[in-house]
């Protein structure tokens, strides 16, 4: 399955997802769900009601906690965070130290925190995203070439690093 986790705010840009996510064959969303992870607001479960897609393709799990959030990291195909404004973007952070591949919006704080080209895209590109997904679920190399970022990004990011650069920038 393809996970997002987060809010369902304007900015997260889920309907843009799922819009991509249906562009996808129909074949592929029969074997690949795409599953959300958390509080999704009235408006958005509307939407989604609207696109009446087939049964079991989009799931909404509502919030979960800590330890499914782990689970759901470690089990997922692919973490998509298509947000077009982020102040840190700790999903995909989190995501890539449970091992999971990552793709995201080229905007805001999120070039930042996935550092891999390949794995970003225009959020406001339907094609682009969905494009996205399709290389995901399609191509093996771009999965292991995906999780093999997350391993070397998320070293850039400790406790440790942090102390290192404020006490290097006082």
């Amino acid at each position: 399955f393809l996970l997002y986790t987060g809010g369902a705010d304007e900015r997260k840009n889920l309907p843009r997802l799922v819009d991509a996510y249906c562009q996808l064959a129909a074949e592929v969303r029969q074997r690949v769900q795409l599953v959300f992870a958390g509080k999704m607001s009235v408006d958005f479960m509307r939407y989604l009601r609207e696109k009446k897609l087939p049964a079991g393709q989009v799931v909404c799990l509502g919030y979960v906690s800590d330890e499914d959030l782990v689970g759901l990291y470690s089990s997922c195909q692919c973490l998509v965070f298509p947000s077009y404004h982020e102040g840190f973007g700790l999903p995909a952070l989190e995501a890539m130290m449970c091992g999971a591949a990552v793709i995201g919006a080229d905007a805001a704080s999120l070039p930042e925190v996935i550092s891999s080209e390949e794995a970003l895209f225009d959020p406001f590109d339907m094609d682009a995203i969905a494009a996205c997904l399709s290389r995901v679920v399609e191509d093996p190399d771009f999965l292991n070439r995906l999780k093999e970022n997350g391993v070397q990004r998320t070293q850039a990011f400790s406790w440790d690093e942090t102390a290192k650069c404020a006490l290097t920038t006082w």
